[in-house]
């Protein structure tokens, strides 16, 4: 997901980076966000330090669960100068919705 702005700081609130979670990575999402497909508890926030900052959580996949897995296996490869693997082809989230619980 595109936030296309200024870095956010690091929100981590202690939220688990579990299956169907939408984060993002510490103090610099600008440009995206992503959706846990399984359980990623080395991502979680562990302390206020640069080695445990860990990824904040935003929210989840509540409908569509079959769309994100479908998401996943878009192949992934190093593009640019970006140091993780991402998807070689653009994946674009046309609508998601604000639930309130």
């Amino acid at each position: 997901m595109t936030t296309n702005g200024a870095p956010h700081l690091n929100e981590a609130n202690g939220l688990k980076n579990t299956i169907y979670t939408v984060a993002m990575d510490p103090n610099s999402a600008t440009a995206q966000s992503f959706i846990n497909v399984k359980d990623n508890d080395f991502l979680d926030y562990t302390s206020p330090t640069l080695q445990g900052w860990g990824y904040a959580v935003l929210g989840g996949v509540v409908k569509g669960r079959k769309t994100a897995m479908k998401i996943a296996r878009v192949p992934a490869g190093f593009r640019g100068l970006l140091p993780t693997a991402v998807p070689l082809e653009n994946v674009v989230i046309e609508r998601a919705t604000l639930l309130n619980k």
